[in-house]
């Protein structure tokens, strides 16, 4: 799986490229230069190998474009431009897309272009390939006139069935019975080309499983339209269809497969249930359909495709084969449950399988819940849980059709394995909220930023689809189922039925899906708080879009009688009015026997004439008028998706107005509380202020005093300082004279030293002259003890 940077990307990039195509397209219509041409060849002849059939998608924004645009370039080319042929290898590669397939055969009508290029001056390779071609665009085609080239295509088919190449003559019954299914203008037109009876008996001779099935359809579809088909006739397609099937297989033909298989399913669903029940070997051939599929999985020869070039459409085919048998209960398949299951989950990863693969599972895990004897095969689909909660996880924002079908299928399967009650509970331990919300991340997503978007949105793709809208019906499926078991999901549900694009899904889905998703919303309507009137206000809003995306009925003509036929010559007026003159003059006479053979002739012959001009003007008015038609449905499928893209940004501008909404009134209400808060705040504060007023009068009346107490303490410092100052003046005079002493006394000790020799003789002296020291000693102490004392007090009176 890729990320979803990588798919987005690549998304991207496709949308690039095919509106290169549309552009040079449009360019080539006008101008016919070759570089344009060189542009859509080259353009062309990638789609025509492109192994991304999402490319196809026709619900994106490009791709209404896309189809009309080589619609418009395939009409003007010539059957032999090898360009028309890239087209053609385009359609071949787009039919794998179901989606773009059905848009193909519904709304774009390529079959009478198609019809134009059919002539045997084609090889058999061409013949092939546009045969093939056209199995897959008239497989399900609805013809409600006689559409141009009809009676050419028609004419041709039945000529072709006289080949000698059998799969030409197989491609061509296959043609054939898509074109006369449920389709009375076809099958008149036929019987206007061939006796019916006669081509019958012509085609009952022809040999070969998949030619053989196809003639006893062709015998099924005329005889339906004289009279009901007998329950042998029925009775005898089942055996056929199986044959092909194998043979089908066996050659890894995913086209006439399908034709096989969906020609058996419509047979299925048209009210023969009972009758094809009649048949008692369905274990014996789905066996065998399975063996084959197991053998080239487990042990490829040099007989059987390897498995890694089989062919997932086929085995995509099986599985829908096996389920229409399964949920139409022509057969007890039961005893295959356990290989059936083991099929399906091998083919689950596989993108074209896993869908069908899905669907089956479910069928079977429902019928299985009701029968006490198939614990086994419960248990052994509980087993495998972590494979799908796996693939839920990787698949929960699919980015095209497949992945949504893929997607819905696997909520289905969950779903029904949380009704049985013998797997429930493993089920609830098993499903994390995490996946969930994940799934439902583009819904719930506040911000519409590009990594929350739906990848359908950033793929530009029709978000309105139904495979996209019945994924999202199938998850709040799935959670309203988990609520009722685990009261933990009552939240998720709660948040899932106020969202409004939800309730947009619920609309859509009411409107224009199939019934058991409709089932599916009115079973979740018991739900107490289903908001059932804003549903009904989507509803209302949607229509105009439910009015555009209905498919329009194919308009009748009328006024067939004012159709311009084209007039006779005078010449032949005049002598058309003498022989009805002369015939009337001979009726009135009562003469009949004397009119002339060639007069009658003559006239039949003007009768002939005139019908043939007035069919030949007809055929160009049907033509003209389909032609038109063609044209108003493409540009209807234009203007549908315009209006779907239109719709959504609606949708998404209408939600954004809801969001702001909330958000103001939120903000509102917050206002209000703010400003609430905001008065009880400011009465505070008033308060506090008051408070504070007081406090500072308070404050100057200390700060005056304080101010007075400090000019008193400055003129005291003042007056110290002074002191202070006279003190140092009077302590450098002391030292000065210490300092005259010191010096004195210095000298007195070296005369000491000098008079030592006089000391006997000066004893006297120095007697004297000690006792004068002793007294100048004494000073000096007294001195420096009042110097101290002074110090002392000076630095005990300054602040």
């Amino acid at each position: 799986m890729e990320t979803s940077n990588n798919g987005s990307y690549h998304s991207s990039s496709e949308c690039l490229k095919m509106r290169e195509l549309i552009d040079a397209i449009n360019e080539y219509l006008k101008t016919r230069t070759e570089n344009s041409a060189l542009i859509i060849k080259k353009i062309l002849q990638t789609y025509s190998v492109s192994i991304d059939v999402s490319a196809f998608d026709p619900d994106t924004s490009l791709g209404a474009q896309f189809y009309v645009s080589l619609y418009e370039l395939f009409t003007k080319l010539e059957p032999q431009s090898p360009m028309a042929w890239d087209c053609v290898d385009v359609l071949c590669n787009a039919c794998r897309n179901c989606s773009a397939r059905q848009a193909l055969i519904d709304t774009y009508q390529f079959i009478p272009s198609l019809s134009k290029h059919l002539g045997d001056q084609l090889s058999n390779v061409k013949k092939k390939k546009l045969l093939r071609l056209m199995q897959d665009l008239t497989c399900g085609i609805k013809l409600s006139w006689q559409i141009p080239h009809l009676p050419h295509l028609l004419k041709t088919l039945t000529r072709w069935i006289e080949d000698k190449d059998q799969d030409i003559v197989c491609s061509s019954l296959c043609v054939l019975v898509n074109l006369c299914y449920k389709n009375l203008p076809a099958i008149y037109t036929l019987s206007t080309i061939v006796d019916i009876k006669k081509f019958l008996r012509f085609c009952l001779p022809l040999k070969g499983p998949l030619i053989e099935v196809q003639v006893c359809k062709l015998m099924i579809i005329l005889d339906r339209s004289h009279n009901e088909v007998t329950n042998k006739t029925l009775l005898n397609l089942i055996h056929p269809t199986f044959i092909s099937a194998l043979e089908s297989l066996t050659r890894n033909d995913p086209v006439m497969l399908g034709l096989v298989i969906y020609f058996f399913v419509d047979v299925v669903n048209s009210e023969s249930v009972e009758i094809l029940k009649q048949y008692s070997h369905y274990n014996e051939q789905v066996a065998g359909l399975i063996q084959l599929i197991e053998v080239r999985n487990t042990a490829p020869d040099s007989n059987t495709t390897p498995v890694a070039l089989h062919e997932p459409e086929c085995v995509m085919l099986i599985l829908k084969f096996i389920y229409t048998m399964e949920i139409n209960k022509l057969a007890d398949l039961s005893s295959l449950y356990p290989r059936i299951i083991k099929l399906a989950l091998d083919w689950l990863q596989s993108d074209r399988v896993s869908f069908q693969a899905l669907m089956l599972l479910t069928i079977i895990t429902e019928n299985a819940s009701m029968g006490d004897d198939k614990k086994k095969v419960l248990k052994l689909l509980s087993a495998k849980l972590p494979v799908f909660l796996s693939l839920l996880q990787s698949d929960s924002s699919p980015n095209n059709i497949e992945g949504c079908k893929r997607l819905g299928s696997l909520l289905q399967l969950l779903r029904t394995m949380l009704k049985s009650t013998f797997i429930c509970k493993d089920v609830l331990q098993s499903i994390n909220e995490t996946v969930i919300m994940k799934v439902f991340s583009p819904v719930l997503s506040d911000e519409l930023s590009m990594a929350n978007l739906p990848k359908l949105k950033v793929n530009e793709n029709n978000t309105t689809s139904t495979d996209y809208v019945n994924a999202y019906v199938y998850a709040v499926g799935l959670v309203n189922e988990l609520s009722q078991h685990d009261a933990r999901w009552l939240e998720l549900l709660s948040t899932l039925m106020e969202n409004r694009t939800i309730h947009a899904f619920y609309a859509l889905a009411l409107f224009g899906s199939e019934p058991k998703v409709k089932e599916l919303v009115l079973e979740m309507s018991k739900y107490p708080r289903f908001p059932i009137q804003k549903v009904a206000s989507a509803m209302e809003l949607s229509q105009n879009m439910f009015s555009s995306n209905r498919k329009p009925s194919p308009p009748s003509v009328h006024g067939s009688g004012d159709m311009a036929y084209p007039i006779l010559t005078y010449a032949q007026m005049e002598m058309l009015d003498d022989t009805i003159l002369s015939l009337k003059r001979l009726v009135n006479e009562e003469n009949i026997s004397n009119v002339s053979t060639s007069q009658v002739m003559e006239l039949y012959q003007y009768k002939i004439a005139s019908l043939s001009h007035s069919e030949l003007s007809a055929t160009k008015s049907l033509e003209a008028a389909s032609e038109r038609c063609v044209h108003l449905q493409h540009r209807l499928a234009q203007l549908t998706a315009e209006h779907n893209k239109l719709s959504q940004l609606i949708h998404q501008y209408e939600n954004r107005i809801e969001k702001s909404n909330q958000t103001i009134e939120e903000m509102g209400k917050i206002y209000l509380s703010e400003k609430q808060q905001a008065k009880s705040d400011v009465g505070k504060m008033k308060k506090a202020l008051a408070d504070n007023e007081n406090e500072l009068k308070e404050t100057k009346l200390k700060l005056l005093e304080m101010t007075e107490m400090k000019n008193n303490l400055e003129q005291e410092v003042e007056k110290r300082e002074q002191v202070i100052q006279k003190l140092e003046e009077y302590s450098n005079r002391v030292n000065r004279q210490l300092q005259k002493k010191e010096e004195q006394l210095t000298n007195a000790n070296r005369h000491i030293d000098t008079l030592n020799l006089q000391n006997q003789d000066l004893q006297k002296i120095l007697s004297q002259k000690e006792g004068k020291l002793s007294e100048i000693t004494k000073q000096y102490l007294a001195t420096k003890e009042i110097l101290t004392t002074i110090t002392k007090v000076a630095n005990s009176q300054m602040p």
